[in-house]
């Protein structure tokens, strides 16, 4: 890693050249130039080598921005949905009224939340993290959980803006309502910090070097938040998921002690998303 002054004394580019300014697809509001360096006066603010894990603390915040634009932008989307559907009439009745139009925006709703909840969860994290009062295995959780919150929702956030996107019928599809725009720019948060499997074999990283400590850190924590309902009676339903979340814990540990390193390396990305659909419930 380098550190490189822009401009010299005299306010002259640092032997850099912008050759040119990218032409997105999204993100727009933010140009993107791509670089000349010839003869770029730098200094090594690091070790030879280790570039990247000189900005690993970064790429733990940024990854989690990451996933705040994606979540963020569907929560947008769905605020605009919702009033929408109180406003527009099709077959002569208000379409909040459609049972159908509701259960889509209902199934949305769902995974919108679930991704605020494990979002705010990596944050606590991150907070305890900076003020030094994370413990040994919620240390080894959040360096497990970045990726996977970010490799899951950056993803999964892009096919919920679209289906809210065509929930507006034609008028989602109009630039000047600015639901295109916001449908273009979720698309960058799958590719900044790591595109999906990069995030994935750094998880399989995080196992190795943790020696599989992380997965069972991760399974006890499952345990953890499936306790307070596990034998309440009033919450037949609650208990019901806990009990089919334990299964699916143990299903993908057994999975993971017995594939081999080829194999599971095959089946990061299905690994990545099993591990987030479980925390998220």
């Amino acid at each position: 890693m380098f550190f490189a002054k822009l401009r010299d004394e005299e306010g002259r580019l640092n032997n850099m050249e912008v050759m040119k300014l990218k032409n997105k697809l999204g993100t727009k509001q933010l140009p993107t130039a791509e670089l000349l360096l010839d003869g770029l006066d730098a200094i090594l603010v690091s070790e030879p080598g280790h570039g990247v894990a000189s900005i690993s603390q970064m790429l733990t915040v940024t990854r989690l921005h990451s996933a705040i634009g994606a979540i963020s932008a569907a929560r947008r989307l769905m605020q605009l949905c919702r009033d929408y559907s109180c406003r527009r009439s099709a077959f002569g009745t208000m379409i909040k009224d459609s049972p159908l139009h509701m259960l889509n925006l209902s199934s949305l709703e769902i995974q919108i939340r679930a991704g605020e909840l494990f979002l705010l969860d990596v944050s606590r994290y991150l907070g305890a993290d900076d003020v030094g009062l994370l413990q040994k295995d919620d240390s080894i959780l959040f360096r497990l959980l970045t990726p996977v919150l970010k490799a899951f929702y950056a993803k999964t956030m892009v096919n919920v803006c679209c289906e809210l996107m065509e929930a507006f019928g034609g008028q989602g599809y109009i630039e000047d309502t600015g639901i295109p725009c916001l449908v273009r720019d979720a698309q960058v948060h799958s590719i900044w910090e790591g595109t999906t499997n990069v995030l994935s074999l750094d998880i399989l990283r995080v196992l190795a070097k943790t020696k599989g400590e992380a997965l069972l850190v991760f399974n006890e924590r499952i345990k953890r938040m499936t306790l307070d309902v596990k034998n309440a009676v009033e919450k037949r339903g609650l208990r019901d998921c806990s009990e089919a979340l334990l299964t699916a814990t143990t299903s993908l540990l057994e999975t993971a002690a017995s594939t081999s390193s080829d194999h599971i390396s095959t089946g990061a990305r299905d690994f990545t998303f099993s591990l987030a659909k479980i925390y998220s419930g």
